[in-house]
């Protein structure tokens, strides 16, 4: 839809800039500037001509899109369908590595919870302990 806008566009000031296009007015210069301005005005049509060309190109490119064989209809199916496999494996990809960064995260928490109760219970057996009685000197 945009191709074919752009090219009716390109296609409309086209026709307007040869509508209003001004023939190359016969002047009293010198032969080499005549034959300059001469020289300027047919590379200018020609320019016209190529981008006249490529505008039929594009509509022709538009007006194929638009009639599109059943062949290429399957490509674009094709390859939507392959779009989507490949965004579902990376959703699972996704979901494969966020489960295992919890696991991960998981057992360090459950790592660091076992050393702080063996450093709790350590704590305790200390504390259970009976205070050392001082020895007297003789």
């Amino acid at each position: 839809m945009k191709k074919t806008i752009a090219t009716l566009v390109a296609v409309t000031l086209l026709s307007l800039g040869a509508a209003f296009a001004q023939e190359a007015k016969p002047t009293a210069k010198p032969a080499a500037a005549a034959a300059k301005s001469a020289v300027a005005a047919d590379k200018s049509a020609v320019a016209a001509d190529k981008s006249a060309v490529a505008a039929d190109k594009s509509a022709t490119a538009a007006d194929q899109s638009a009639t599109a064989t059943p062949v290429a209809v399957d490509k674009k199916a094709a390859a939507k369908k392959a779009a989507a496999k490949k965004a579902a494996a990376a959703k699972r990809a996704a979901a494969k590595t966020a489960a295992a960064d919890k696991k991960a995260a998981d057992k360090s928490a459950a790592a660091d919870k076992v050393a702080a109760d063996k450093s709790a219970a350590a704590a305790k057996v200390e504390a259970a302990k009976p205070a050392p009685t001082p020895e007297k000197k003789n």
